[in-house]
């Protein structure tokens, strides 16, 4: 109970421990203390929990996965674009979902 205490998580947030990660308490989040350290928009994030929803991952997520943090390994290393990045993993994602579907078929 101490690690989600306030007090602690607080210092999380405004300390010289800062770990610059969102609060799981929504009373600090969207109190003052963290307003101070965050973009404009970060309020968005908390008001979609409202609507958030259990996705379950399909089999084949580990696969998916590796596809998606390739990409944005490169775009992030800045060896291709944004753009390129995001067609490279549509492409490969359903090019993997196709084949999964095909050995699942068979």
């Amino acid at each position: 109970m101490h690690l989600v205490s306030k007090e602690v998580m607080l210092n999380l947030v405004t300390g010289t421990a800062a770990s610059g990660s969102a609060p799981a308490r929504r009373s600090l989040a969207t109190g003052p203390e963290f307003a101070a350290h965050s973009p404009a928009n970060y309020l968005y994030w908390y008001e979609s929990l409202d609507h958030g929803r259990t996705v379950i991952n399909p089999p084949n997520f580990a696969a998916l996965g590796e596809i998606h943090n390739r990409y944005l390994s490169l775009a992030w290393a800045r060896e291709m674009t944004v753009e390129e990045a995001a067609a490279n993993i549509q492409q490969d994602m359903e090019a993997e979902i196709a084949r999964y579907l095909e050995e699942e078929a068979s």
